[in-house]
């Protein structure tokens, strides 16, 4: 559904879903999902929402806000996490464009504090390509009217929280990359001119 909201520009797209008791018992699950290209001037207050925020940026900058916190700044390359059970917020940068999601169920929570461990943060993965595919893959399936099975969304979503938590271990380890990694760098670099 094409989007009516002040700083967010008309291409832009969201789509909402309201899971039922079973889906929420068992797994992980999104609430909505969109695609936002912003005016600069966009700029996000809220009290509440009551689910997980996971913002992947596909070009441009921007910055997060929650209580307790300095403003931190977020761009293109970096997937953004913020706990919208209590007031938060971001304004837009130069040429933002994101995908995202809200997210909730099973232990969220305590996912979100693993990763972010005290507040909203932007990661810069290892592997952006999961990133962007797992959530574009849900983006896409909503935009098209296509219902997701629970399970198999669940699974993306999960997929996307391995990959943070291996980053984030990865990189206070110092591990080498490893064979998927590589993988990852050459499809997500395969069409590019070799120099």
């Amino acid at each position: 559904m094409k989007i009516h909201e002040k700083g967010i520009r008309p291409k832009s797209e969201a789509f909402f879903a309201t899971p039922g008791a079973r889906t929420k018992k068992l797994f992980y699950y999104v609430t909505c999902t969109g695609h936002y290209w912003y005016e600069n001037t966009y700029c996000l207050r809220r009290d509440h929402y009551n689910s997980f925020l996971m913002m992947y940026v596909l070009k441009g900058k921007g910055k997060l806000w929650q209580p307790g916190q300095r403003e931190s700044p977020f761009q293109k390359g970096e997937l953004v996490l913020m706990d919208c059970y209590g007031p938060h917020g971001y304004s837009a940068g130069e040429d933002l464009e994101t995908l995202w999601l809200h997210f909730d169920g099973l232990n969220s929570r305590e996912i979100y504090e693993e990763i972010c461990s005290g507040g909203a943060r932007a990661v810069t993965p290892v592997d952006s390509y999961v990133f962007r595919t797992k959530i574009q893959e849900i983006f896409q399936m909503h935009k098209g009217g296509v219902r997701m099975d629970d399970g198999i969304q669940s699974a993306a979503l999960s997929r996307i929280f391995a990959e943070l938590l291996r980053t984030d271990s990865g990189a206070q380890r110092g591990q080498e990359p490893d064979l998927e990694l590589c993988l990852a760098y050459i499809r997500e670099h395969l069409q590019e001119e070799i120099r």
